[in-house]
């Protein structure tokens, strides 16, 4: 069963257009493989990017403001960062420990991460992963703002859920999948109409065997307009028509020698026994007859195992193999 599922099929034009369709699969799919991790990559390394700079934002906010009371009462500053960040989740937390401006839309748990000192720059390698309820890994950081030019600091915690991410790939790969479905298919017909063009000298050559015929053996095809990788084909097929004309040629002079051979002795018989059945005559001559006509039925036998004889040496000359 599935033997049968898996037999390619007889045309070689359907074969060559199921190999082109896997070579296009092959690739796309290696194509689409590379540019989703590249994808995956370059907005990972967005996303990490990101998270620095709201850090740096942030701490630029804050050193415009004197006081925590001035923070909560005007928190849409800092609402702001977050507008066209999907995921992104921003706390910035009081001396002790109090939320001052919380944008976590979803809820999403806050791990306690390293602070990072007010005079540390942060950088993408002091980010930390943590795991929202979604369970995708995601990034990062916590460090300290200082309030405007007083020694008074916060705590800033900017995360990025990854959630956004995943399904985007998800996005993208189910319109890869499609893209290398429709890509093979298109291969495919393509590949059937280009290797049936292709295949054409060979159909061409086909139609030029199926014209020779027993009175037409000195028909040769025509090499010059046959391709490359055919011409040794067409070379084969001229010496094997060039041999089996050879050989019928051969076996006519056979033929018209066996009649002549054949035609002395019988007419001899013939003319002998109607000679001597023409009138009634003595029982000696009756077998004297005999007798010759007996000669002439021995001849006839050494010729046809001289002809068989022959003919058995012939044939293990032709099917003996040729050494190279």
């Amino acid at each position: 069963m599935i033997r049968a599922v898996l037999r390619l099929p007889a045309s070689l034009t359907a074969r060559l257009a199921l190999a082109y369709g896997a070579a296009t699969v092959a690739i796309l799919v290696a194509v689409g493989t590379y540019l989703a991790s590249a994808l995956a990559a370059q907005l990972q390394d967005r996303d990490e990017s990101e998270l620095v700079s709201e850090v740096l934002l942030v701490r630029h906010l804050l050193r415009e403001v004197g006081s925590e009371a001035e923070i909560r009462t005007d928190t849409h500053r800092f609402a702001d960062l977050a507008l066209g960040h999907e995921g992104l989740i921003l706390l910035v937390r009081g001396s002790g420990g109090e939320p001052l401006v919380t944008l976590n839309p979803r809820h999403e748990p806050v791990p306690v991460l390293p602070v990072l000192p007010a005079a540390a720059t942060p950088d993408k390698s002091q980010l930390h992963t943590w795991y929202p309820r979604n369970g995708v890994a995601s990034r990062g950081i916590s460090a300290l703002g200082q309030l405007g030019d007083s020694e008074r600091v916060v705590e800033i915690v900017v995360l990025r859920d990854a959630g956004y991410r995943v399904a985007l790939m998800k996005a993208y790969q189910t319109q890869m999948l499609w893209a290398t479905l429709c890509g093979a298919a298109v291969a495919a017909g393509l590949g059937y109409l280009l290797a049936r063009r292709g295949l054409r000298p060979l159909r061409r050559m086909a139609e030029d065997a199926s014209a020779v015929t027993m009175s037409r053996l000195a028909t040769r095809l025509d090499a010059g307009q046959a391709p490359t990788e055919l011409r040794a084909l067409v070379g084969a097929l001229n010496d094997m028509l060039a041999r089996l004309e050879d050989g019928f040629q051969r076996l006519s002079e056979f033929s018209a020698d066996l009649a002549h051979d054949f035609r002395t002795p019988i007419s001899n018989l013939i003319g002998q026994t109607q000679v001597t059945l023409g009138h009634r005559r003595p029982v000696q001559e009756y077998e004297n007859l005999l007798e010759s006509n007996l000669e002439e039925y021995e001849r006839l036998a050494r010729m046809i195992e001289n002809m068989l004889s022959r003919t058995c040496c012939s044939s293990r000359a032709q099917t003996m193999p040729r050494w190279r």
